[in-house]
């Protein structure tokens, strides 16, 4: 099985893994019989549910869905166990991406259109103007990108913003911290276009939120943020969006604070670090942006950072996880209830064994999932290449050439 799966199984987030009986305290692979041997090409994790999209087009999903957050037609105080194509959503084969937030959940088609289900508050958390709830995944009527397709989704509790194809990005929602760069109002219950700054024209290649701030960074690698910085999310407060640095490749926040790798391979982290999320063991708060000098050059590819904790993946198969691990989410026996920052033994197993696969890593409140899809260019010899630049051999890696017999 292609996913490994770690934390709280009380709202049934989680499905059967293998030797579940044993150890539910570390990193388990899903049991493939109840997928029926099929494998796994997208997971999303919520707040406390979590979807499984399948090779052969099956969608599976499980979890809390008290606000219709699951779009299976219904909301129940009451978690559900593993479901097998109830999401009421025509043809899962259209499904590209799945993204799904603390009470409400977003689906992306290939042709770029925008489906939400769940809580939509009176604010207009997903842009559900005038409902409450949603309990079917349904599309925007007369979105205003217009014709332009939906390539990501980023959302705190309150707010969440879209990015286009086009390199522009709309948000809806709370306002009240600033979370959407806007200045008239403290709420918008409908999508509405978002500025960087009157003059800027720069297209936007990526977005990302936390409870209460949100970070985009644009195609020439200049990173902007906007939002409440009472937990130094920010490094200051930014009432609108506001150049913070520039040299950034990728973007991620937690709940309360932000990471920021660089074109160069240097990681900056910035908020708070009150169960040691941002692996570092210092104060509570970082409260400007810092690098992190453990894990700066050495080769991340990519990182998993979901409410208050995180999973740091390297291009050479290493694993480090740190932040809140009160449900052994991080999948570390652990005496203590938080993890400063430590390497995690199964996963590395696993990233040896996917060797020629992407990682992936999505998370919930108190769980997380890693997971391995395949790539066209990943295999056994860029493998050991990565591992032999992460030992810094002095050796012309593109002349080495492996052969297996």
């Amino acid at each position: 099985m292609n996913v490994y799966c770690a934390g709280s199984r009380s709202s049934h987030q989680i499905p059967k893994c293998l030797n579940d009986e044993k150890d539910q305290s570390i990193f388990l692979p899903l049991d493939p019989s109840i997928f029926d041997f099929d494998l796994i090409k997208i997971v999303a994790c919520g707040y406390s549910c979590s979807f499984f999209l399948t090779e052969s087009n099956h969608l599976f999903c499980c979890g809390q869905n008290s606000h219709g957050q699951l779009g299976i037609g219904t909301s129940s105080p009451q978690q559900s166990v593993l479901l097998k194509d109830k999401v009421k959503i025509s043809n899962y084969s259209d499904i590209e991406k799945i993204y799904s937030g603390d009470t409400f959940s977003f689906f992306i088609l290939k042709d770029g259109t925008l489906l939400r289900c769940g809580r939509n508050g009176l604010e207009g958390y997903i842009g559900a103007e005038g409902l409450e709830e949603i309990h079917t995944p349904e599309a925007l009527k007369n979105p205003v990108w217009n014709n332009a397709k939906v390539e990501k989704v980023a959302y705190g509790y309150y707010h969440s913003i879209v990015l286009t194809d086009e390199g522009k990005i709309y948000g809806t929602g709370q306002n009240s911290r600033k979370q959407l760069g806007l200045k008239d109002s403290e709420v918008y219950t409908a999508y509405q276009s978002l500025k960087i700054n009157d003059f800027c024209n720069e297209k936007i290649k990526d977005i990302a939120c936390g409870v209460f701030h949100s970070l985009c960074v644009t195609k020439d690698g200049n990173l902007y943020g906007c939002g409440a910085d009472s937990n130094n999310e920010l490094g200051e407060p930014m009432l609108e969006w506001t150049k913070i640095r520039s040299g950034i490749s990728k973007i991620f926040c937690g709940s309360l604070g932000s990471m920021a790798l660089t074109v160069s391979d240097e990681l900056y982290i910035c908020g708070d670090n009150g169960s040691f999320e941002l692996g570092v063991n210092k104060e509570s708060k970082s409260s400007k942006w810092s690098k992190h000098n453990t894990l700066s050059g050495i080769g991340l590819e990519t990182i998993g950072y979901y409410t208050y904790q995180s999973i740091f993946i390297t291009k050479s198969g290493k694993v480090f996880v740190a932040g809140n691990n009160h449900s052994c989410q991080l999948g570390i026996k652990a005496t203590e209830s938080t993890v400063v920052l430590q390497r995690n033994k199964i996963l590395e197993e696993a990233m040896m064994k996917h060797y020629d696969c992407e990682p992936h890593v999505t998370g919930g409140f108190q769980h997380m999932i890693v997971y391995f899809t395949k790539s066209l260019g990943r295999n056994m010899e860029s493998y050991m290449k990565n591992n032999l630049h992460d030992i810094k051999c002095k050796v012309n890696l593109s002349d080495i050439k492996i052969k297996w017999s």
